[in-house]
């Protein structure tokens, strides 16, 4: 094996390139969807340990049904009365999962934004 080839592979194994796989062609789009799913993962871990946290404390302890709480308490009255009206009982079911979809969209920006 001749010098530069050597060479070539040793910087390969130090430098950025040792992930190239994971990119593909794509370069930085493979990137940012590296630190999205990062940033999901995270919130996924950081909503778990807050879960299992807030058994010890009491169900109204919980991250989301405190969040869910305020978030109702500042609703104007209209907005609460059409959203009953349009989803009638499973009105706090249509709020969690409001709430994690943007809790998730909101950690997929973070990890991308921290590479």
């Amino acid at each position: 094996m001749n010098e530069q080839a050597a060479g070539q592979r040793q910087l390969n194994r130090r430098g950025p390139d040792r992930f190239r796989w994971l990119r593909g062609q794509r370069g930085q789009r493979g990137r940012r969807w590296l630190g999205a799913l990062a940033g999901l993962v995270s919130a996924a871990v950081l909503f778990a340990v807050a879960e299992v946290a807030a058994a010890f404390f009491g169900p109204g302890s919980s991250p989301l049904v405190s969040v869910g709480a305020a978030f109702v308490d500042f609703t104007p009255p209209w907005l609460k009365d059409f959203a009953i009206s349009v989803f009638g009982t499973a009105d706090k079911l249509v709020l969690f999962i409001a709430m994690a979809l943007v809790a998730a969209g909101l950690a997929a920006v973070a990890g991308v934004l921290a590479l």
